[in-house]
């Protein structure tokens, strides 16, 4: 398989008003608004595609619904993402590498506590794609693969009945709300990330619909839990019981998912 890299993401935050960036690093910056920009227009295309195909408001039917759908909240700017990735294919970790395999060919049946939450950070920092973790009915686990800035269930699986567990963003910072330290800093206006009470989950809180807890799993590897009433604030390394992270980071079922979108 082919490697790929970038440089690395400017991850230092930088004051709103600072000095004149370098000519090369504005064209990067702007270079990659563009590139967003498009993206954001072609995920928009085909939602109203989608909402064409199979248009219905109470989470019944056999085509793609909102409770289908994760995504980062959009726009995001600057150390949002870039294309093809991060780290090459042979920065990954054996699993990783597994899973990067695997993956070409579809989703992917993961057994509880195989995948951890480690190595959905490596495939997004891989891939610059979102991953997702979905939960069957019967408890069953698949990793799925989506697209730059969203994740969409197969239709078929939703069909079946399989929700969003766990899915990533690409961010390297805690998703969600804003901290102090970054309202202070501009970090917000940066990125594009809105300041109120969900930050860059508000799409994510505005399609949760099941009261299953899920986890967001950032590109430096943050987790942050929430369900469909709140953003759990929880400290660094603490895992809610019945959660879809065990307290070793893996990835492992919730006790029921709701039929409910």
């Amino acid at each position: 398989m082919p490697s790929r890299s970038i440089p690395r993401a400017f991850a230092e935050p930088q004051p709103r008003c600072g000095p004149k960036l370098p000519g090369a690093l504005h064209t990067v910056l702007t270079d990659t608004d563009k590139s967003l920009a498009k993206a954001a227009r072609t995920i928009e295309a085909r939602d109203r595609q989608l909402a064409e195909e199979a248009p219905h408001t109470d989470g019944v039917g056999t085509g793609h619904h909102e409770g289908d759908t994760r995504n980062i909240n959009p726009p995001m700017k600057g150390n949002f993402s870039h294309p093809g990735g991060q780290i090459t294919y042979g920065d990954l970790s054996p699993k990783a590498k597994q899973l990067a395999r695997a993956l070409e060919n579809g989703p992917v049946t993961i057994g509880p506590g195989e995948v951890s939450a480690s190595h959905l950070a490596e495939l997004q920092k891989f891939n610059s794609v979102e991953h997702a973790a979905i939960q069957g009915p019967d408890g069953d686990l698949r990793l799925i693969q989506g697209e730059q800035a969203r994740t969409v269930i197969p239709r078929e699986l939703g069909r079946q009945g399989y929700r969003f567990i766990v899915h990533t963003h690409p961010e390297d910072r805690l998703p969600g709300p804003l901290s102090d330290w970054e309202k202070d800093h501009g970090v917000g206006y940066r990125l594009g990330i809105p300041d109120d009470e969900y930050g860059s989950m508000k799409t994510d809180m505005t399609y949760k619909r099941a009261p299953h807890l899920e986890a967001v799993i950032s590109r430096n590897g943050e987790i942050r839990f929430f369900d469909d009433r709140r953003i759990h604030a929880l400290p660094p390394g603490e895992y809610p019981v019945g959660g879809p992270v065990n307290d070793r980071g893996y990835i492992v079922p919730v006790p029921k998912i709701a039929s409910s979108r």
